[in-house]
């Protein structure tokens, strides 16, 4: 979830130096630093080993260059519509090149288990979420209680009967679970309404850095989400403050957002000399 930020804070550094007609070494400097730090901490993902990590990465990648690229209101690179599909396509490309080139041995390993036939059953997560699913049933409206996963479920485990399960390596499926069918609406109707926040910032505000910002933040939403569907990142306490942390910033530039559109709705803008001369004249033919 950090990536996204470390990305897009070089794009608005050059940005803020583009809009200002002057180029200095600072700016420069501080983009090459995040630079680094991002190239560091992607390194970190792909040596994690982390299967469903390095392609949420990857999907989060995609989504932010094509955003940036491929809208008329966030592109400063490519101006024309051709050219902004062209943008897209390279994001793509490189997505892809990323996908294939980049995964160490290790990882490849993790994938080739993952599309063998008995992948995920060796792992034991189907089993889990299969066993699930009647725990669901059992307490459909408010569920079995906010961490009372563990031991509502030695009711319904019927594989690996020795091994204590205290996630299911699903976050969707634990919450409804554990919150029933109430809880997980709430939960998905904040969850839709900080992502649509983050959308419109990052297409409709009037401040670049702004929408930037809003972007960085839109990828590191959709990283947890689609990471979510395999593992059990929201019950990682860190994982859910850092997210609390993005929701609470998004929603921060879509308020900041519509206290500057309403700015400027109602502000009134200086009359130079010449134009006032030009508003007395019209007026004067007029009357």
């Amino acid at each position: 979830m950090a990536l996204p930020f470390a990305v897009m804070y070089p794009v608005a550094v050059l940005h803020r130096a583009r809009s200002r007609w002057h180029s200095s070494v600072a700016p420069a400097l501080a983009a090459s630093g995040v630079c680094a730090l991002s190239a560091l901490i992607f390194v970190g993902i792909i040596y994690s080993f982390s299967r469903m990590g390095f392609v949420a990465t990857l999907f989060s990648l995609f989504l932010m260059g094509t955003l940036a690229l491929g809208t008329r209101q966030l592109s400063w690179v490519t101006r024309s519509r051709r050219s902004r599909w062209v943008g897209v396509g390279v994001v793509a490309a490189l997505v892809l090149a990323g996908f294939i080139l980049l995964p160490p041995e290790r990882l490849i390993q993790r994938f080739a288990g993952f599309v063998s036939t008995d992948g995920l059953t060796s792992e034991g997560r189907t089993d889990l979420w299969a066993e699930t699913i009647p725990l669901v049933r059992a307490y459909p409206v408010f569920g079995c209680g906010l961490g009372g996963y563990e031991t509502a479920f030695s009711r319904f485990k019927i594989s690996g009967v020795l091994v204590t399960d205290d996630f299911v390596h699903n976050d969707y499926l634990q919450l409804l679970a554990e919150l029933g069918l109430l809880g997980f609406v709430i939960g998905a109707a904040l969850a839709f309404s900080v992502v649509r926040m983050a959308l419109r910032s990052a297409m409709k505000s009037s401040d670049p850095e702004a929408r930037y910002f809003a972007v960085a933040c839109l990828g590191a939403l959709f990283t947890i989400l689609l990471h979510s569907l395999t593992d059990f990142n929201l019950y990682i306490p860190a994982n859910a403050m850092l997210l609390a942390w993005i929701a609470g910033m998004t929603a921060a530039v879509e308020l900041r957002a519509t206290k500057m559109n309403a700015r400027e709705r109602f502000e009134v803008r200086d009359v130079t000399a010449g134009e006032a001369l030009e508003i007395g004249s019209r007026c004067q033919t007029s009357c």
